[in-house]
């Protein structure tokens, strides 16, 4: 597949979604800016060539400034938080996705035999399912797959000794957080239907066995 091509196909059709007014539904707690955010960072990551190696010793993770733009601003996010309970479990579910997602790219670079859909989607899938579990709030989603697809690539990175290198920003990367996020969203929307139904039916349960007392 073309690289960005799963990335601009996304966003084309969350754009869709949100223009015909599906938001509510969707991500009723992201703010439109931050999607115009993640957009304009997702473009220079195509247009500008802007890499920084945080561990000169280590060359094998690069950074795109895009990127590390995106990171500042969910931490300055995360510190503004009040609840310093839920910042501590964000970051415990943070380092379990990202050991997941650097643990299946790994395993894959050994074995591509043994997967679910694709050798370069599964691990953003998972993570996507899993973060949903963690976490319903459209915002943490985002921000918690950010961290996750950043540390998660850089551990595949380690545990391939310098075999593999991780361009975190690439278009490649983009696509994988993109899936990722994809995943989170539409999981949690079918969970929230789910409950819609289920409380539906409850309440005409309960009001066909009061009817008939």
């Amino acid at each position: 597949m073309i690289p960005g091509y799963l990335s601009v196909w996304l966003a084309l059709v969350i754009t869709i979604l949100f223009a015909t007014g599906w938001k509510p539904y969707i991500a009723p707690k992201l703010r439109s800016a931050t999607a115009v955010v993640m957009t304009c960072a997702m473009a220079a990551a195509a247009l500008y060539r802007f890499w920084w190696m945080p561990f000169p010793r280590y060359p094998f993770v690069n950074l795109h400034g895009a990127v590390l733009v995106l990171l500042a601003a969910s931490l300055i996010a995360l510190a503004f938080k009040d609840n310093k309970g839920h910042r501590g479990y964000l970051v415990l579910c943070i380092f379990m996705l990202a050991i997941i997602w650097g643990s299946i790219r790994s395993l894959y670079t050994h074995d591509p035999v043994l997967y679910w859909l694709e050798p370069c989607w599964d691990a953003p899938l998972l993570c996507g399912l899993l973060c949903c579990i963690f976490t319903m709030n459209i915002r943490y989603q985002a921000g918690a797959l950010l961290w996750c697809a950043v540390f998660g690539d850089a551990i595949s990175a380690w545990l391939e000794n310098g075999a593999y290198t991780a361009l975190i920003g690439s278009l490649n990367w983009w696509d994988s957080y993109s899936l990722a996020l994809s995943a989170a969203c539409c999981s949690t929307l079918a969970i929230r239907c789910v409950r819609y139904a289920g409380a539906i039916v409850g309440r005409t349960w309960v009001g066909i066995r009061g009817g008939r007392e």
